[in-house]
């Protein structure tokens, strides 16, 4: 990975008011694999953003246009089980989408009609141990709006490589599925930490310190620490994994692109 590739971590999400839901982490490269948080907002905080998910994911998504040196960890599926593509390739599969589903009901019923109610696995949500199945009903708007609106308009533009599905173009910015659910059980460090209460405050402490001891994040500010600790619902710390596993998942382009990687996409979640 260049120094001038920038690592970002999204915490996405499709809800309605998602400018309110989604968290965005700048980094910066500080070592051989130490990262810098530059900065941590929600995305209601981009220009001509809002609460409004129509807003804010446009605002995301010229984002991510508009930095060409970036490497964006997103946490929404980019593809689907090769069985659910029924002979498609993933280009096909991304350039079709929004024809194919008008909305992400229709996403997730038409995906429950192919594998006849059964919620489906890629390799790769095994191997990282994802929570869910693509259209589970606690992400499936999730998907859908990660790939309608940020993914498939992206790459129809030439504004954005979807790194494991295809060679990254160093002209422009870079899109790696990343899982924090996924970087915390590699790391050992998956617990309760979103809420209110005592324990899960002190379990979102708990996680940042660590990451600093190990050497992944650069010690924080007192206003960072703030913002990732108070946060209840997780959603800034979410970001930070994110972050750091976009920071990994450039690093790590060195190994070759696997077959079944270009079909369904990988989940980046070791750092």
């Amino acid at each position: 990975m260049t120094p001038q590739r920038r690592p970002f971590g999204v915490d996405f999400s499709g809800a309605r008011s998602a400018g309110k839901a989604i968290w965005i982490a700048e980094g910066r490269l500080a070592g051989k694999r130490r990262v810098a948080l530059v900065d941590c907002y929600p995305a209601t905080a981009l220009p001509d953003s809002g609460a409004d998910r129509t807003l804010a994911l446009a605002a995301l998504r010229n984002l991510i246009a508009t930095t060409p040196d970036g490497v964006f960890g997103c946490d929404f599926p980019v593809g689907l089980p090769r069985t659910m593509l029924q002979g498609i390739d993933w280009h096909g599969f991304v350039a079709n989408f929004a024809q194919h589903y008008a909305h992400a009901d229709a996403f997730r019923e038409g995906c429950r009609r192919i594998a006849n109610g059964r919620e489906l696995r890629r390799d790769t949500d095994r191997l990282a141990r994802t929570p869910f199945c693509a259209w589970n009903l606690r992400l499936y708007r999730q998907t859908y709006h990660g790939i309608a609106d940020i993914v498939a308009p992206l790459h129809r533009n030439g504004q954005a490589s979807v790194i494991s599905v295809e060679p990254p173009d160093p002209g422009r910015a870079w899109i790696a599925e990343t899982c924090p659910a996924s970087v915390l059980k590699s790391l050992g460090l998956y617990r309760s930490y979103k809420g209110a209460t005592a324990p899960a405050r002190q379990m979102r402490r708990d996680i940042l310190a660590a990451l600093v001891e190990r050497d992944f994040l650069a010690p924080t500010t007192r206003s960072q620490r703030e913002i990732l600790i108070e946060d209840r619902g997780g959603d800034a710390l979410d970001s930070v994994l994110a972050c750091l596993a976009a920071a990994a998942a450039a690093r790590q382009l060195i190994t070759p692109i696997s077959a079944i990687d270009r079909i369904e996409g990988r989940v980046f979640f070791e750092l």
